[in-house]
């Protein structure tokens, strides 16, 4: 799993396996020494769309992101929207969460994957 992918897949745990997240995180902060670089915080993020014409900026989004290390290195974290909770337990997993992070994260994104495939099935349903 490359970088990226533990990024994209942690933000998605946020979404749709937070619990599991959450207490990743937890057990990762029990047994590690955490310094916290930088605390949640949020910003906004250009959305932009790539189009047969070309790229354009559709619009701006909230994300809360933070950093943080531990004896394994440093960790980020950045999830949709205000959540601290959820940025920082990406954090913590990113630094030190090892196969059990990435696990995580290629469950929350074939999850999403799923919902998305749902979803769509749904709405070609609808066509006359």
């Amino acid at each position: 799993m490359t970088k990226r992918e533990l990024s994209e897949g942690l933000a998605a745990a946020a979404r749709v396996r937070r619990d599991e997240l959450l207490s990743l995180a937890e057990d990762i902060a029990e047994r590690e020494r955490v310094e916290v670089i930088a605390s949640p915080s949020p910003s906004s993020v250009m959305i932009e769309l790539t189009t047969s014409i070309g790229p354009f900026c559709f619009t701006e989004a909230v994300v809360t992101t933070a950093r943080v290390r531990t004896r394994n290195g440093d960790g980020w974290g950045a999830v949709m929207g205000w959540d601290a909770q959820g940025a920082l337990a990406g954090a913590l997993c990113d630094a030190a969460g090892g196969e059990h992070a990435a696990a995580l994260a290629r469950h929350a994104l074939d999850d999403e994957a799923s919902r998305r495939r749902d979803r769509m099935r749904a709405v070609a349903a609808t066509k006359v």
